[in-house]
């Protein structure tokens, strides 16, 4: 429920240095009623648009404003190629709604000739839908979209507070048994993300609220580095808490903890 004028002034901010702009963490974007005036005026800055959504609340108005707006990129959350294993993880999801808004969002493109925008399938690959892989790929050339496959992550919201270890005890259950699929090191027991962490150089995550966090693993406003409403972004940006934060990543000697002292303690380096 990101406010129009707060999205504004994050542009105003920094839209001389952004390039890409994902409109979505934690939550439903098509529920946002100015996400089309938002996507409209990101394009007139020349900034791209990425958004993910489940697409259970798609209607023709807003699916035509979304492609009028020129999004870069429409990704679709659905994990599950029929009903039954689409309703295990996607909880109050509806399986034939989204099908439905997917033929309708690719015949809207179509009407306009809209090709500039991109429409994927997300697919997470969990061990209850891991078979049905193929399926997924045949229904999508179906569909006339792109399939994307993703590795089955743990509790994302837990995830960078504690160790693999204690993830695969606790959710294992849920991972797929092919590697090719998984994200984990089972005799490891460790996360396959070996390379240093850069987003705090090139990336940051703004919440509805105005803070500013070091990337979307974190939600939690305690683990904020700032607020937009207090400072400018620039002065977030190369202030204290960043500063500490990229001494961290490199090997240095911080003097103050930060939340990515936590992600780099317990393995979660990203890729």
């Amino acid at each position: 429920m990101l406010p129009y004028d707060t999205f504004e002034k994050i542009l105003d901010q920094l839209g001389k240095d952004l390039i890409t702009l994902r409109l979505y963490n934690w939550g439903e974007p098509l529920l946002n009623k100015h996400l089309v005036k938002m996507c409209e005026l990101a394009y007139a800055r020349r900034v791209s648009v990425k958004i993910s959504s489940h697409l259970n609340d798609l209607t023709p108005e807003l699916a035509e404003g979304l492609l009028r707006a020129k999004v870069k990129k429409l990704y679709i959350s659905a994990d599950g190629a029929t009903p039954e294993s689409y309703a295990i993880y996607r909880r109050g999801g509806d399986f034939k709604v989204v099908m439905d808004n997917i033929r309708m969002l690719v015949a809207k493109k179509a009407e306009l000739g809209a090709y500039f925008t991109r429409v994927i399938w997300l697919f997470h690959v969990f061990r209850h839908n891991e078979h049905e892989v193929p399926i997924a790929r045949k229904l999508a050339a179906e569909l006339g979209v792109e399939l994307q496959l993703n590795k089955a992550r743990t509790d994302m919201g837990r995830e960078i507070f504690e160790t693999a270890e204690q993830a695969l005890e606790r959710d294992g259950h849920w991972l797929p048994e092919s590697t090719e699929f998984l994200a984990f090191d089972r005799e490891q027991k460790t996360a396959q993300r070996e390379v240093m962490c850069t987003l705090p150089w090139k990336d940051t995550a703004i919440n509805w609220d105005g803070k500013v966090l070091a990337c979307c693993s974190v939600y939690s406003e305690k683990h904020h580095y700032g607020s937009i409403h207090e400072s400018d972004f620039g002065e977030i940006w190369n202030g204290e808490m960043y500063t500490e934060a990229r001494r961290e990543i490199v090997g240095e000697s911080p003097t103050q903890d930060t939340i990515c002292k936590t992600c780099k303690h317990n393995g979660y380096l990203f890729l």
